[in-house]
């Protein structure tokens, strides 16, 4: 089977790993208000004779409910690190198809791509070594009827040959 390294760098793809970060942030930001947002209503409902400016007495709000706020923001650190983990589990495979297949429209050889046993997409990469394979057999069916030498033939003939085999 293949042997491939884990992955070296924590950013694969930096603009949509990072897109997807700002959502975290985002949706953090946008739950606090929510909480804070839905807090101050239920004090109005439950108090309903204190004066306005005493529901904003956040003194007493970040008493009360400071450390959940806290240990949620502890936590989206944790959450982020692991979405860019899972993410690089498909962003990585979508790098690796995309420099293939630009191999392959520039008419480079391109050698069968293997992803790495937990990502995704797995049989993607299949497909596109069938597909990878077909255009090398029309390519190598078309210079033979040309009389040419196929791109793999090339490759093959640039190869030094080894002593002994």
């Amino acid at each position: 089977m293949f042997q491939l390294t884990p992955r070296r760098q924590l950013f694969v793809d930096r603009q949509v790993q990072g897109a997807l970060l700002v959502r975290i942030a985002a949706y953090w930001c946008f739950s606090v208000l929510a909480v804070c947002l839905i807090t101050l209503c239920v004090q109005a409902i439950t108090y309903p004779n204190r004066p306005f400016l005493e529901y904003f007495a956040f003194s007493e709000f970040f008493v009360q409910y400071g450390p959940l706020i806290l240990t949620s923001a502890i936590l989206v650190p944790l959450i982020m690190f692991d979405v860019v983990a899972v993410s690089n589990r498909f962003v990585g495979p979508l790098l690796r198809m995309r420099r293939s297949m630009r191999n392959l429209a520039a008419g480079e050889p391109v050698e069968p791509i293997h992803f790495r046993e937990k990502d995704y997409w797995q049989e993607v990469a299949q497909e596109f070594n069938l597909v990878v394979a077909r255009v090398q057999e029309l390519e190598r069916e078309l210079a033979e009827a040309r009389g040419e030498r196929s791109p793999e033939d090339e490759v093959v003939a640039r190869k030094p040959a080894v002593a002994g085999r």
